[in-house]
């Protein structure tokens, strides 16, 4: 139960981060027809709405692993910055 929220946490900031930049993408260009906003947007909701929805049903395992896909390279990403952050080195 532990894991599994801490996965919705990772999960919800990844897709607030992402309608952030499609929200502030607007801002500068026009709605165009290339679906990347979308898979940008969707992959992180419908990885939320599916481990809802299969930890619903009774496979809670299944939904961990359904929530773990996405929230894997967020993890990554982060510790990435984390490090550059922490180190004191200047990456100019």
């Amino acid at each position: 139960m532990t894991l599994f929220r801490i996965l919705v946490g990772i999960n919800a900031a990844t897709l607030l981060v992402a309608l952030y930049f499609f929200i502030d993408g607007l801002r500068y260009a026009g709605v165009s027809s290339d679906p990347a906003w979308l898979l940008l947007i969707g992959i992180p909701a419908a990885a939320i709405a599916l481990g809802f929805a299969l930890r619903g049903s009774g496979l809670p395992l299944a939904g961990n692993i359904v929530m773990a896909v996405p929230a894997l390279p967020a993890v990554m990403y982060a510790l990435l910055i984390a490090t550059f952050v922490l180190s004191g080195e200047k990456w100019q």
